[in-house]
């Protein structure tokens, strides 16, 4: 669910003209706030971290593809502004 909502913000916010890539930037800041690690103390495995990022730059590359495809960039959508209704 997390994900899907992740995706949902950066797909949303790349279709804002202009300050997409800043509320990407924000957002990625906080995720990588709220995990920040102390050099002493309990830590996670570098497997979960792995995957966290994984997963981030997996959730980011699916925002840019949704986004993409939804302001009508991919081809099978480039002509779809000049197909009149009626023929």
């Amino acid at each position: 669910m997390v994900g899907v909502l992740e995706r949902t913000i950066y797909t949303c916010a790349l279709m804002v003209p202009g300050s997409g890539i800043q509320l990407i930037a924000g957002f990625l800041a906080l995720k990588v706030a709220s995990r920040w690690h102390s050099s002493s103390g309990p830590r996670s495995t570098v497997d979960s971290d792995n995957i966290w990022m994984i997963g981030t730059c997996l959730s980011v590359l699916f925002g840019v593809a949704g986004a993409w495809i939804a302001l009508g960039h991919a081809p099978a959508l480039a002509n779809i502004r000049t197909i009149s209704p009626v023929q």
